[in-house]
């Protein structure tokens, strides 16, 4: 929090507003109501010493600060001085993995015994125990370590296409053609973040994992704003996609897209009500319930399958294109289709100016199919 850009937000708007932190005058009083971080209670993270006699300080949902217009500059210092661990977690062959201060700590009981794209990707082979499969996954994951990903060196700008149906590379088209304005993401060391521009968007989502928890970085943060990302909770890198659509709305986005990940596609139905055009895309979908694959199948507009079994049998018999085998990626609405269309018309070279499919049939990869979903031998076991 930079007391300059407080004070001229205070002095042009009335009010600074920066998604978790929230600071008015009223009645020659500073006003400041601050968001923490989950699992990390503020009054255990800042100095104490920091807090003046004649404030009055309450600890509930948020932490709400009453002081005297002229103490501004201490409230803000008070602000920055809480420090959060350089925690991440992270999900992995089914199974949480916890990463600190840039070294792999903890794997909890992978899930997932193979993966065809680790394979190709990392020579993970096939297991038969989940404990062979850690060696593993800590080597995927310190390679990405020494990559950048986890600290503040992680890439933030890239323009080529890593994967043909990545939500990532998906998303990089939809800002290149204009489909859609804006991208609520999440990012590593900055929580939910919304990009406008397409090689931020690819530059964040390239090598992604599923990520569930993070830790703000804020060289990596600062970087990202000079690059024109908004991050909407740069203080604690909270992970809020709802509140995210909220942020690019007011920063005055219209064509949204959004990201959900594992359980928080449960929220895909508040997503909607929001605004009914949002288009939302459900990612790193294995081990999910059949609640959360239902409330997808209601309201997600594109969906990775991922290692999941609810995906294919509930998802997958109401999608209307399937791309992929593998991994199949269920489109589920003509906005969804929209979104994805640049990608298949790179993948197969007869589509050279436009893409039209019909909506009362099926298809796979864009041939038409009498039932989805088109089921691969070589995909991830077990679905889960």
């Amino acid at each position: 929090m930079e007391l300059a850009k407080v004070v001229a937000e205070l002095e042009n708007k009335g009010e600074y507003w920066r998604g978790d932190s929230r600071i008015w005058i009223k009645n020659k009083k500073i006003y400041c109501e601050y968001l923490p971080k989950e699992d990390h209670p503020p009054q255990q993270l800042f100095n104490g010493n920091q807090i003046k006699e004649h404030w009055t300080v309450k600890y509930n949902h948020y932490l709400r600060i009453e002081a005297p217009e002229h103490n501004l500059a201490d409230l803000v210092s008070l602000i920055n001085s809480i420090k959060y661990p350089d925690e991440h977690v992270v999900k992995r062959a089914g199974c949480k993995v916890k990463i600190r201060d840039g070294r792999v700590v903890e794997i909890g009981e992978p899930r997932i015994l193979y993966c065809p794209l680790a394979k190709e990707n990392y020579g993970r082979p096939a297991c038969t125990e989940c404990a062979e499969v850690i060696p593993f996954l800590k080597r995927e994951l310190a390679g990405k370590i020494k990559e950048g990903m986890f600290t503040v060196k992680r890439k933030i700008c890239e323009d080529k296409a890593r994967y043909t149906y990545g939500a990532s590379e998906m998303l990089m088209d939809g800002l290149r053609t204009n489909v859609i304005d804006a991208a609520v993401v999440v990012c590593d060391g900055a929580g939910t973040v919304i990009v406008k521009r397409p090689d931020i968007v690819q530059g964040i989502g390239e090598k992604m994992t599923g990520i569930f928890r993070t830790s703000p970085h804020k060289q990596l943060i600062t970087r990202l704003e000079k690059e024109g990302a908004f991050i909407a909770f740069p203080e604690t890198a909270r992970i809020d996609q709802l509140k995210g659509i909220e942020a690019a709305i007011k920063l005055g986005c219209e064509r949204i897209a959004v990201t959900t990940a594992d359980e928080d596609s449960k929220n895909l139905k508040k997503i909607k009500e929001i605004d009914h055009q949002i288009m939302a895309l459900a990612l790193c979908t294995t081990g999910i319930g059949e609640e959360t694959a239902r409330m997808i199948q209601k309201y997600a507009d594109l969906v990775w399958a991922c290692g999941s079994i609810h995906v294919r049998r509930i998802v997958g018999p109401k999608a209307w294109v399937q791309l992929g085998t593998k991994f199949p990626v269920f489109v589920l609405t003509e906005r969804g289709f929209d979104l994805a269309k640049p990608r298949i018309m790179k993948e197969f070279s007869s589509f050279y100016n436009e893409l039209s499919l019909d909506i009362r049939k099926k298809y796979h990869n864009c041939i038409e199919v009498d039932a989805l979903p088109v089921r691969s031998k070589d995909e991830p076991y077990p679905l889960i």
